[in-house]
């Protein structure tokens, strides 16, 4: 499969996929993890590349929501989505940092007061973790291991390796509303991937986008049904609750949903999020329907029918995430 750099566009609408949930706090969760746990703030605050990361904001002995806090002012840039060299490599080595932590520790290791700041810190780089998960951009995978951020035509990039990231999402997932920050800013990109395929496009043009929008949606899918998997059955409920209806926020009140012509990144999200607050299936089932769902809505809205093959690649692709994803955190990253 060819590189996609050539026709990625770092546009404004990507700011519009990294768009986060605000909001208080949920409750308290079963931060169900592979072993008996530990201090994931204590454990990151002494990581040294934490302190390299936060620079002079960095102190000993920082609480939770003080690392938050130091983490966002490091790596988050004055525009949604867009960042420099120095922010991304922070945002890199923030992410190395926390993986490591999960891998000792355990996914409860990432505390509820810190979850939603590295949720929000993801769904910043939407367009980096959306190409990590789908692992098909060849830019990323030579960038992989000089572990530095790179800048091209677009803007700047960073990567870390596609296990890594699942397990760091896992990590943050245990909170409705961290899992519902980085859901809502995959569900914008992957939107925006599909309305800049050209009219006409035909081949990998049009094949590529859909089936990475499904590679990246079925590992959220993973994430999520592995969260619910080891939450009790009362907890699991109310986390299927919550990330619901945070995703269903995405449209409000009665406005109409765009017109795919003119704003077909809204279109797409607005129509989702609507079906899926309308949707009487189980949540974990209405989600899996999305890449579909995005589809459907896709060709409806170009007029023009999807090719069966393109369908089915799509299928096969999430599907086959899905399960890797599943089997990935099973195994604790080590499959």
């Amino acid at each position: 499969m060819p590189p996609l750099s050539s026709r990625r566009k770092r546009t404004a609408m990507l700011a519009a996929g990294a768009v986060v949930l605000a909001g208080a706090a949920v409750g308290t969760w079963a931060w169900a993890g592979r072993d008996g746990g530990g201090d994931g703030c204590a454990a990151l605050g002494k990581d040294g590349r934490i302190r390299t990361a936060l620079g002079t904001s960095y102190k000993s002995g920082m609480s939770c929501a003080e690392l938050g806090h130091g983490m966002k002012t490091a790596a988050l840039g004055d525009k949604a989505g867009v960042h420099t060299v120095r922010q991304a490599q922070a945002m890199r080595e923030i992410l190395a940092a926390t993986f490591d932590t999960v891998d000792r520790h355990g996914y409860q290791s990432i505390g509820p007061s810190l979850a939603l700041p590295l949720a929000q810190l993801l769904a910043d780089y939407a367009p980096d973790t959306h190409e990590i998960l789908m692992d098909l951009d060849a830019d990323y995978a030579t960038h992989l291991n000089d572990k530095q951020p790179w800048r091209d035509a677009f803007g700047v990039h960073m990567t870390v390796p596609h296990d890594d990231l699942v397990q760091v999402m896992r990590a943050v997932s245990a909170s409705p509303s961290a899992y519902a920050t980085i859901r809502r800013a995959e569900s914008g990109h992957a939107a925006v991937q599909l309305a800049e395929v050209p009219a006409g496009a035909t081949g990998f043009d049009l094949s590529t986008p859909p089936v990475g929008d499904a590679l990246a949606l079925g590992a959220f899918d993973g994430i999520a049904a592995h969260v619910v998997s080891h939450l009790s059955k009362r907890d699991g409920t109310s986390w299927e609750s919550q990330v619901k209806s945070a995703l269903a926020e995405m449209t409000r009140g009665k406005a109409p949903v765009p017109v795919y012509k003119t704003d077909p990144v809204g279109y797409l999200t607005q129509s989702w999020s609507r079906s899926l607050r309308n949707d009487a299936k189980p949540v974990l089932t209405a989600l899996r329907g999305q890449s579909a769902a995005y589809l459907r809505l896709w060709a409806e809205g170009r007029g023009a029918a999807l090719p069966g093959d393109v369908v089915s690649k799509c299928q096969e692709s999430g599907d086959r995430e899905y399960q890797d994803t599943l089997e990935l955190l099973k195994n604790g990253g080590r499959s």
